[in-house]
């Protein structure tokens, strides 16, 4: 209790308050998360796919939503659609170059 009321105080002194607060900052849990993806193929089928290796974070200002972020890496040479063909086809210089 008494380093709550400490850290009130010195909030109070500084002229920190709720509205002039820096954004939360979220990470992206990549054992939680997946980067997924679906494509018609010759419109007869729906190819499935994701990149494994990625990262990033979320910026979220609740008081003034247009002051978030999103970043987002993702390593493109990590695709999996459970192709290895089409896979490595992806991974050329025809698309991700990786």
């Amino acid at each position: 209790m008494r380093l709550f009321k400490f850290v009130l105080v010195l909030a109070l002194m500084t002229g920190l308050t709720g509205s002039t607060m820096a954004a939360d900052k979220y990470v992206i849990d990549k054992v939680h998360s997946s980067i997924a993806f679906s494509v018609k193929h010759m419109m007869i089928s729906t190819v499935k796919g994701g990149f494994d290796d990625f990262s990033g974070e979320i910026m979220l200002d609740e008081n003034d939503i247009t002051k978030s972020s999103v970043m987002v890496t993702i390593q493109t040479a990590s695709i999996n659609t459970g192709n290895e063909g089409r896979d490595k086809h992806l991974k050329s210089p025809d698309f991700f170059d990786a």
